[in-house]
């Protein structure tokens, strides 16, 4: 955390060439992936429930960040969600919608 913020205070990583640089972000693709999952999100997390809203969302920023393996990406959005869908319907009380609606 400590090398971070020294980083960040100084301007940055300067010692990776531009070839580096490029591939760390999406540019312009990549915030509309993430854009795409986060309105994904906003449309879908009542129709397909919870777990798979916010695993496409995961999915969707993950591409936006460069990865090339979707479902896999999807899975690790999910396992991720499970406990925290968890956590909230269980341990604090909060209504989210359904895990998986009943349809799929």
């Amino acid at each position: 955390g400590v090398l971070l913020s020294y980083q960040a205070a100084s301007g940055g990583f300067r010692e990776l060439d531009n070839e580096q640089t490029h591939t760390v972000a999406g540019g312009k693709a990549g915030a509309a992936w993430v854009t795409a999952g986060l309105i994904g999100v906003a449309v879908l997390i009542n129709v397909i429930g919870f777990v798979l809203a916010a695993g496409l969302l995961f999915a969707c920023s993950a591409r936006g960040f460069g990865s090339r393996h979707p479902l896999r990406d999807l899975a690790i959005g999910m396992a991720l969600t499970l406990p925290i869908y968890w956590l909230f319907n269980a341990g604090l009380g909060v209504s989210l919608p359904p895990l998986v609606n009943a349809w799929i």
